[in-house]
């Protein structure tokens, strides 16, 4: 093969880039495309330099190279909500609502306490973002905590007539889920 047939254009890796549901590190898409991450390094930058100024940017992160909205992009705030409805829920956001169905209304300590891991204010505000949460109460007790309940859009999303309709922990473990 010739230099020309084995050559990687930017707009292949801005492809792969902007498909990909996760950021990928140089290495990553140096193997994509069969070449080192050194040949790669200098394309992703030259990307990242040509979006710098626009609302949707390349930009490199912790986990790698990934496309995102830059933070002063003016977008109405209900966008953000479309947004994060289109997306698959993550484990999670299952986890959480899982709970806050089977005991509702639930707040953040007694949701923590049946998961036993800390709750990520994310995940809630992820949660009331697509409809499937709201607050419910203020408990009474020290700290007047917020309790959640799931909405009508939840059962709808889920196809239940009822909270009652969800299978009992006991049920949901035995269920074969294609997961």
């Amino acid at each position: 093969m010739t230099d020309e047939e084995t050559r990687v254009f930017p707009s292949e890796i801005e492809a792969l880039l902007f498909a990909s549901p996760r950021a990928m590190s140089a290495n990553e898409v140096a193997r994509v495309f069969e070449m080192t991450a050194e040949e790669v390094e200098p394309i992703l930058a030259a990307l990242a330099e040509r979006t710098r100024d626009r609302a949707v940017r390349l930009a490199k992160g912790l986990d790698g190279w990934s496309y995102g909205l830059a933070a002063d992009a003016p977008v109405p705030d209900d966008f953000h909500r479309e947004v994060s409805r289109k997306r698959a829920p993550s484990e999670a956001e299952l986890a959480t609502l899982a709970v806050i169905a089977m005991r509702e209304p639930a707040t953040v300590p007694e949701i923590e306490g049946v998961r036993r891991v800390a709750l990520s204010r994310g995940v809630v505000e992820a949660l009331s973002n697509r409809g499937w949460i709201r607050p419910a109460l203020r408990r009474t007790d020290a700290g007047r905590a917020v309790a959640y309940e799931t909405t009508e859009s939840f059962l709808e999303t889920f196809g239940l007539d009822s909270v009652a309709d969800m299978p009992t922990p006991e049920e949901a473990m035995n269920l074969e889920l294609d997961v």
